[in-house]
């Protein structure tokens, strides 16, 4: 029950739609059929699943408090970041723990983008002449495109660690809708520790890139997810047929108004 879905209420009910559907189940690890034919067999489910889902909640604490301490000291915590390497630190045979290291080929790349931008470059201009150049991009895993985007260089425009500040913590996971999603944690949750040994980026030209990035919002409204929507409940609605959540929602000369930009 525990891989099914280690969710208290949820799983109960997969488990129930299951045997409705005239479908055999059994626990893998004692053979034995699951059944749910009256109140004692939905309270055993329920307490099982209430057992997996507290253990799902025991192994992502401690699995926080890990990671936390590691940020704390400034240690590598995810995964890779252009313009440093991960260096393990070993004893003996033993790994102890692993480092960011700065990358000067890549740090090359990282000052060249900070500085052409804060001379007044755009993103476009900027990850154009990069593949022409076949620069080799930032890994993205399965998800890259092996190119450079306006999307990655302005995330790379706002990384506090090429100023040799390291920030963990802005997203936690939970789970809503039975799903685990990424949320935002509250700014005075994160921890925030000064690496000078991996600056890259000169105070100068930091203030300068972001001197510039405010002016632009400023002046255009503009994110890194693109323009302001136009009405107040776009992106909320969802389609009773389909589920597609591209609807616009408004209020024109008094009444209430809905129109199908995109259906996914």
């Amino acid at each position: 029950e525990s891989r099914l879905g280690g969710d208290t209420f949820r799983s109960g009910l997969v488990i129930q739609d299951l045997l409705d559907c005239g479908i055999q189940l059994y626990w893998y690890y004692s053979d034995e059929r699951v059944r749910c034919d009256g109140a004692v067999d939905k309270f055993m489910i329920a307490a099982r699943s209430f057992a997996a889902e507290l253990e799902r909640e025991k192994t992502a604490q401690r699995t926080h408090e890990h990671l936390l301490t590691k940020a704390r000291r400034g240690l590598v915590v995810g995964g890779r970041v252009f313009g440093y390497d991960n260096v393990e630190v070993r004893e003996g045979e033993r790994r102890v723990r692993v480092e960011y290291r700065i990358n000067e080929s890549e740090a090359k790349i990282v000052r060249e983008i900070f500085t052409r931008y804060a001379n007044g470059e755009g993103l476009r201009t900027l990850a154009k002449d990069l593949n022409e150049r076949k620069i080799p991009p930032p890994r993205a895993g399965r998800r890259g495109t092996g190119s450079w985007s306006t999307s990655s260089i302005h995330e790379m425009l706002q990384r506090e660690r090429y100023r040799g500040i390291l920030i963990w913590g802005k997203k936690e996971k939970a789970y809503r809708g039975g799903t685990k999603v990424r949320i935002s944690r509250a700014e005075e949750a994160w921890v925030k520790t000064e690496a000078p040994e991996l600056r890259i980026i000169a105070d100068e030209t930091w203030t300068a890139v972001k001197t510039r990035r405010e002016k632009r919002k400023q002046l255009t409204g503009s994110t890194a997810y693109g323009p302001r929507a136009k009405y107040l409940l776009s992106g909320l609605g969802r389609c009773g047929e389909c589920g597609g959540q591209d609807f616009l929602f408004g209020i024109e000369g008094g009444s209430f108004t809905a129109s199908v930009a995109r259906v996914s």
